[in-house]
């Protein structure tokens, strides 16, 4: 990984366990995982990498869409914050699904591996919840995530996989979507 993006991330650390962070708690720590996810990269080592309509088997509740957090925050008790909690953690289970097919050499590894590491780093700055804590419908997809034998496996681009994951990124995270809103119409005005 870049050096530059380790030392934002530490910064982030440091600035948000001490307080010192002006921004929402994990958007400074977002930002990398926000560059990883770019469209260019996404294209170029998720679907050109990969052989034409190839898929990923994963469960049916790992296809998290923006449509599924904005019925999930209808339901009582589904606070933001756990939604932020699945969300890392789905991301997490999707992409070692899509690192267990691709071979030891493949040319998109090295990226999927970053951003597996950057979800972890980002994982270190939310508090460990409890199970019982969770709200009874998170908690339900949680467990159905876990199950090793699902009734029926979905099958899906591995770029789909990240298309999801940061257009909830940008949903769940405010400060996301606000920086890519203020730079989509600077690029309009120029």
């Amino acid at each position: 990984m870049d050096a530059s993006w380790s030392l934002l991330l530490v910064t982030a650390v440091l600035q948000i366990s001490l307080g010192l962070s002006t921004a929402p708690k994990f958007c400074s720590a977002l930002h990398p995982l926000e560059a990883h996810l770019n469209f260019s990269h996404r294209l170029q080592y998720l679907k050109h990498n990969f052989p034409i309509s190839y898929t990923v088997p994963v469960h049916y509740e790992e296809v998290f869409r923006v449509t599924n957090v904005t019925r999930l925050l209808i339901h009582k008790g589904v606070t933001e914050a756990s939604l932020q909690e699945l969300w890392l953690y789905i991301n997490k289970e999707v992409l070692k699904k899509i690192l267990q097919v691709l071979p030891q050499k493949h040319p998109s590894r090295s990226y999927v591996q970053q951003l597996e590491h950057l979800l972890g780093l980002i994982e270190q700055l939310f508090p460990q919840p409890k199970e019982d804590e969770w709200p009874e419908k998170i908690y339900q997809i949680y467990t159905n995530v876990m199950d090793p034998y699902p009734a029926a496996w979905k099958k899906v681009t591995p770029k789909a996989l990240l298309d999801n994951c940061l257009r909830v990124m940008e949903k769940l995270f405010p400060c996301i979507n606000r920086k890519r809103k203020r730079k989509q119409s600077t690029d309009l005005s120029a």
